[in-house]
């Protein structure tokens, strides 16, 4: 249910903006799923753009690598 997974989310600790954009979401789908609602042209398109921007804002964010310059082993040492 939307509670069970509205909980479960809680350990993610999820942005507010986006926490209530799922829980919207959810809701409304239990609507559609449950109560056979028929959302409006105006509402799918606000629960779709809702979808885009929980799924934008959980991706990672992109971390590029320390690189480090190779070190050499002078030639008299043994490694």
């Amino acid at each position: 249910t939307t509670d069970e997974i509205m909980h479960g989310l809680k350990r993610f600790q999820l942005k507010p903006a986006v926490s209530s954009k799922m829980e919207t979401l959810l809701q409304l789908s239990d609507l559609v799923k449950f109560a056979k609602y028929q959302p409006s042209l105006s509402e799918h398109e606000d629960v779709l753009s809702m979808a885009f921007d929980i799924v934008q804002s959980s991706k990672p964010v992109d971390v590029k690598p320390v690189v480090q310059s190779e070190q050499k082993v002078p030639a008299n040492v043994e490694s």
